[in-house]
Order: C-alpha cells, then structure tokens, then sequence
C-alpha cells in the first residue's frame, strides 16, 4: 500500500510538471509583424506574448507571405497553436510554433507505451490495441530525457501532435490526459 501511496505520488508529481513545462496551446488572438510579436490565449483565458525571432520554427499549416500584416510566416488570428518558449523573467520567446488547426499538426489519444531515447521514438498504445510508433522532433526529444519516467511510459495517457514526413509519423510534442485517471 506504501508503495502504491509513493509510486502514485511520483507519478502526480510527474504529470503536473512534465507535460506542462514551456509549451502553451491557444489560440493566436494578435499578430504584431512591426514588433514581431503574437498574443497567444489558452483555453482558461490567459494571455502570453512571445517574441517571435529568426530562429523560431513555425511548423505546419500554410505557407503565407511574412509581408503580410496579420500574419507571421504562415500564423493568422484564430489559429490554434502549440508554442515551445523560453522565458526570462516577464520575457517569453517562441522557439517553436506549431499551428493545431487546418492543414496543421494531427493528434492522435492512446496509451504512453514507451520512450526509446537511442532512437528517438514514442510507441503509444491506441484505444483499439494497436501500437504506434514516431520519430520524435528536437524539441520532442530534448522533453522526453528531461521529463520522461518508467512510471509514466507505462500508465500515462498523452496526446501526440505529429507530422508527416518523408513517410515517418514525428511527434512534435504530447500533453497529458487528465481525464478518466
């Protein structure tokens, strides 16, 4: 029972920092291209502003003209996003922006099954049984050594935003499942 109480515990631990730590998903509520900047609002309402710079990536979604004024590289008001960020102080950069809507990322829901660090690869356990296996991103990578445990890759419930690419499935980044636990 102690053990469960501990194991439990490790595992809550895990969830309410792991999947939570520097990316947002919202809605692109403002663009700034003068300022480069974009006011992005999560779903309970807050708002971020990241600065957006050379070397932030914007993945997925369709190309756009960068001269446009309500856009930046593709972004437009009322998309939804996935934002990877950095922060100093009151200061948050995008090094990624992952557009969630239209042509953008798919999502998929299942059972976190395993993490392979060597070759970079999630398997997750859909609801009907069958296993699925991506390639993950930099950033995908770089989150699952910092905040991947046993205890999670055997019970932990996620979403996987992917792309496809040169016939591979890349995870870009996973959220938690809170619901049904």
């Amino acid at each position: 029972m102690r053990k469960s109480i501990i194991v439990t515990t490790m595992f809550l631990l895990f969830c309410s920092s792991a999947f939570a730590s520097n990316v947002i998903v919202g809605q692109v509520q403002k663009i700034d291209s003068a300022a480069k900047t974009i006011l992005v609002k999560t779903q309970d309402g807050t708002i971020h502003t990241f600065h957006v710079v050379q070397s932030t990536a914007i993945q997925g979604g369709e190309a756009a003209s960068s001269t446009a004024k309500d856009s930046v590289q593709g972004l437009k008001e009322g998309t939804q996003v996935a934002v990877h960020y950095t922060a100093k102080g009151k200061d948050e950069t995008a090094e990624e922006i992952d557009h969630l809507s239209g042509d953008g990322m798919k999502s998929t829901q299942g059972e976190l099954v395993r993490v392979d660090q060597a070759a970079k690869t999630v398997t997750i356990r859909a609801q009907d049984g069958t296993e699925h296996v991506y390639q993950l991103s930099k950033h995908a990578a770089e989150e699952a050594n910092r905040n991947i445990t046993e205890t999670a890759q055997k019970t932990g419930k996620v979403t996987i935003y992917y792309t496809e690419q040169a016939g591979h499935q890349v995870a870009h980044f996973f959220t938690k499942n809170f619901q049904g636990q």
